[in-house]
């Protein structure tokens, strides 16, 4: 989900990662985040967490979406169940659409599940 995947094909993305993580999941995945050594700056900002994750020698951010912004009258989960269903794997193959019109259309990118 986000620029990540736009950016395997276009250089528009922001580079970072973005997960979505059930409501009921999300305090105990930021304190976790917390502790883990590979990981710094984690912020909570009630609609989405931030922080820094460690790739080799490499920081990349990382934001955790809270479904409870996304969900509107609905149950804050519902949000993570539509991305299940609707989410994209992979970007799409081509980078130019067939009727000559600007990008391609590109749904949801891959998730992470805490």
């Amino acid at each position: 989900m986000g620029g990540a995947s736009l950016e395997r094909t276009f250089p528009i993305g922001t580079g970072d990662i973005d997960v979505a993580v059930a409501l009921k999941d999300y305090p105990h995945v930021l304190e976790t985040l917390r502790r883990h050594p590979r990981v710094r700056n984690v912020e909570d900002l009630g609609t989405m967490a931030g922080c820094e994750f460690r790739i080799g020698t490499r920081w990349v951010d990382v934001e955790f979406i809270n479904p409870r912004l996304f969900a509107g009258k609905r149950p804050p989960d519902d949000f993570i169940d539509y991305v299940r269903r609707h989410r994209s794997e992979r970007p799409p193959a081509t980078t130019k659409r067939s009727d000559g019109g600007g990008l391609p259309p590109v749904s949801s990118a891959s998730m992470s599940y805490a």
